[in-house]
């Protein structure tokens, strides 16, 4: 009897934790997918603002109101009707898994939210980058002072995700990117693109 109880145990706990394994990857899938309001959030900003948006194929949407252990950058094809989605870090002083916190100011090594436009692409310490051009006074407007810039990271990739038990490594304040997708988004995004960081507040 006491066999038979051991292996009932073990196959009600079995099918436990199958159970929350399909429930945690459900809810993985789930924030995976794209942010449909943040995205007409950008469209009727790119609407409002079409003269000053030169590449206008592709729209880009940070969606910091997830974890970052998804893929919270969307990058749209306009043209195509198609989204790439990449991982993407926040800022180390902006929050742990979600970024919740966010400035303008310089040093503050927060992310900063709002509408960007893509600027010039460059060769720095992090390697090929993109600099990014705050559009809204006194909410993202120090972006270039602060090197508010796309850039690659080893830190950004899911075997940093696992490393750090569940949490995507953190930058000093820019987006940035995995190094197998830098070139992929800089070249989407080049040439005075639309970037919308979108948050909770």
């Amino acid at each position: 009897m006491r066999g038979v109880t051991i292996i009932r145990t073990g196959i009600v706990l079995g099918g436990f934790l199958l159970a929350l394994l399909l429930v945690s990857l459900g809810t993985i899938l789930f924030l995976d997918r794209p942010n449909e309001e943040a995205y007409r959030l950008a469209l009727d900003f790119l609407k409002k603002k079409r003269s000053l948006i030169k590449n206008k194929q592709y729209i880009a949407v940070v969606d910091y109101t997830k974890p970052s252990f998804v893929r919270r950058l969307c990058v749209y094809d306009t043209e195509n009707n198609t989204v790439t989605k990449h991982l993407v870090s926040h800022a180390k002083r902006s929050g742990h898994i979600y970024a919740t916190d966010f400035s303008n100011e310089i040093s503050s090594e927060k992310s900063s939210k709002g509408f960007f436009l893509t600027g010039a692409v460059y060769q720095g310490k992090h390697g090929r980058s993109l600099r990014l051009k705050g559009l809204e006074k006194g909410i993202n407007d120090n972006a270039l002072v602060r090197g508010i810039v796309i850039h690659g990271a080893d830190y950004v990739s899911w075997e940093s995700i696992l490393a750090n038990r569940g949490r995507l490594g953190s930058s000093l304040g820019c987006p940035a990117v995995s190094m197998k997708s830098v070139d992929e988004v800089i070249d989407k995004l080049k040439g005075g693109s639309l970037v919308y960081v979108h948050t909770e507040k």
